[in-house]
């Protein structure tokens, strides 16, 4: 979107000019052939009309358009119609470079120009020079609604949709050219913990934000959820497990790798017995404390392990079922949020034993950590087993997967 245009400006006074037009449009031309050559009106889009006051600063000037341009691409005209009224010389005040065939100037003594007759009239000059020029391009996407005018309403209704795969605050903003944007501070109306929904309002006082006058364009956006995160009740889950310290597996059905309570050494989740430090010999001893530290947690940065609590909030129905299943010819435990449909593959990796690292019940029983310690022998965990999804204490030196929520 071309928001704005300016000229380079360079006489020692400034140049009022009333009954000003800007005009853009695209073309396949890459110069004028003669001087009728032009480019008719209707293949052009009045984006200004007003008043310019040029200044003296020997300065870039900037105009701002009235409504903004879509620009899909080709060669851009710009016809700019000066009807002040009074010869100022106005083509022969802005600095310019060389350039061929590149503009035409039309002027006359008669009274206004008309530029829809243009095709008809021959340009009064061809010239070989250009004017320089700057344009002010903005991404104007997500705009919530048209324009408003208005002068003291004291407060503003906008209505928004919202399609969203998770509860998110949104923010109101406003601006007069779609490119500066300011954050309206004093609204209410739909702005937390929205979901996906129709006919959304916010009220925005502008009385009380200091804005009284103005013609302004609105959005409205929304935190973009993280491809990797899935909210359900309120927690943010990482979609796959733990890899590697630091990553996750490469799809919901790989089981990653195992993690004793408090500690970021990875143990493999089929034989042969490997981990990750490189000293593949199980170690059945458990960390000490009741705090799995930050430094040993085995989550990519940006996530952790999760509480019990964090936990307990997968297993609450009815807001969250969960069902023994079969993904891409693995079986695991699916949670899904009614209230979204947000959903979650954990797959039933088994563990290792606590005294000798063995495998077991791979494929039949989920173990999944929590970083919340009961005893000095054990900690919490979900746990899947028997048609039944639980919570459970459990050896802290077993081998168990990580399912990781966002920070």
């Amino acid at each position: 979107m071309i928001q704005g245009i300016a000229f380079q400006y360079y006489r020692n006074e400034a140049l009022f000019c009333s009954n000003q037009t800007i005009y853009l449009g695209t073309t396949t031309k890459s110069g004028f052939v003669n001087t009728s050559d032009w480019v008719p009106l209707s293949a052009l889009t009045q984006v200004f009309s007003g008043t310019v006051t040029f200044n003296n600063s020997n300065a870039w000037f900037y105009i701002d358009f009235d409504a903004p341009f879509e620009y899909t691409g080709g060669n851009l005209v710009i016809a700019y119609l000066n009807n002040h009224g009074a010869n100022l010389n106005f083509e022969y005040s802005f600095y310019h470079h060389q350039s061929s065939n590149k503009t035409l100037v039309y002027h006359t003594d008669g009274g206004p120009i008309n530029p829809a007759t243009l095709s008809y009239s021959p340009a009064t000059e061809l010239l070989s020079h250009r004017n320089n020029m700057k344009l002010k391009i903005c991404n104007a996407s997500n705009i919530t609604n048209t324009k408003a005018d208005f002068s003291c309403p004291g407060q503003v209704t906008v209505t928004y949709d919202l399609t969203t795969s998770q509860p998110v605050d949104v923010t109101l903003y406003y601006s007069h050219n779609q490119c500066d944007w300011l954050v309206a501070q004093t609204v209410s109306g739909d702005l937390f913990n929205q979901t996906t929904g129709t006919g959304k309002t916010i009220i925005w006082y502008n009385y009380t934000d200091n804005v009284r006058f103005g013609k302004f364009y609105f959005k409205v956006e929304a935190p973009q959820p993280d491809p990797d995160c899935v909210m359900i009740n309120g927690i943010c889950w990482a979609t796959c497990n733990v890899n590697m310290p630091g990553t996750f597996a490469a799809n919901p059905e790989n089981y990653g790798m195992f993690y004793q309570w408090g500690s970021n050494v990875g143990w493999s989740s089929t034989d042969p017995l490997t981990a990750s430090d490189g000293i593949n010999i199980w170690r059945d001893l458990s960390e000490t404390g009741n705090v799995w530290l930050p430094e040993k947690d085995p989550c990519p940065a940006g996530w952790r392990v999760p509480t019990l609590t964090e936990i307990q909030k997968l297993l609450q129905t009815p807001i969250v079922t969960n069902l023994w299943t079969t993904e891409n010819g693995i079986n695991g435990l699916r949670f899904t949020e009614l209230g979204t449909g947000n959903t979650l593959f954990f797959p039933s990796t088994g563990n290792r034993n606590n005294i000798d690292g063995t495998l077991s019940s791979a494929g039949s029983t989920c173990f999944y950590r929590s970083s919340t310690d009961n005893t000095a022998c054990c900690a919490f965990i979900l746990r899947y087993s028997m048609g039944n999804a639980h919570t459970a204490s459990l050896y802290r030196n077993s081998g168990f997967s990580v399912r990781c929520v966002k920070e």
